[in-house]
């Protein structure tokens, strides 16, 4: 009687998506954290964010990027609330996006991804902005952060398109 007021194939697609932002989390701390050109790291998290987003919906997506900001905020020591804020809004309008403007395909991710990236790295910039002055080498900081994080975000795609994929009944 209780068993049929939930939705067990949801419960299931969650759980794996959790699975899937705990891998994400552990590559950034891993790889993101440790490759780094011209002394810039990789930051590929709002792309997962953007691959729930776009392959599930709006709500999936803010949730799942909520949970992965909280996350990335409590792992970040220069960060409280950007992420958190930032990663919800990125997942949610990724979703909106994939409904009513882009399609659900790699190039449109990319597209999404690419954006949100800028946005991140823009964010971060202003921090910095606000705390130190207008410094505008920051710009080409932020331009390369984006550059450099969009392999792995390719990379990331696949793994969120086979949990969207899957029938979890």
């Amino acid at each position: 009687m209780i068993a049929d007021l939930f939705d067990f194939s949801r419960l299931r697609r969650a759980l794996v998506y959790v699975v899937y932002l705990l891998l994400v989390l552990l590559l950034q701390s891993l790889l993101g954290s440790r490759l780094t050109l011209l002394g810039v790291h990789a930051l590929f998290l709002p792309a997962a964010a953007v691959a729930v987003g776009m392959l599930e919906d709006g709500v999936w997506g803010g949730l799942f990027g909520l949970a992965l900001g909280i996350l990335a905020d409590a792992g970040f020591t220069e960060n409280t609330v950007l992420f958190t804020v930032l990663f919800a809004l990125i997942g949610f309008f990724s979703g909106f996006a994939a409904a009513f403007l882009v399609n659900r395909r790699f190039f449109s991710y990319l597209t999404v991804s690419l954006a949100a990236l800028l946005i991140t790295a823009l964010c971060q910039m202003l921090g910095v902005w606000v705390s130190d002055g207008v410094c505008w080498s920051a710009l080409g900081t932020a331009a390369l952060q984006t550059l450099w994080s969009l392999p792995a975000a390719a990379l990331i795609y696949f793994p969120a398109r086979y949990i969207a994929g899957r029938d979890w009944e």
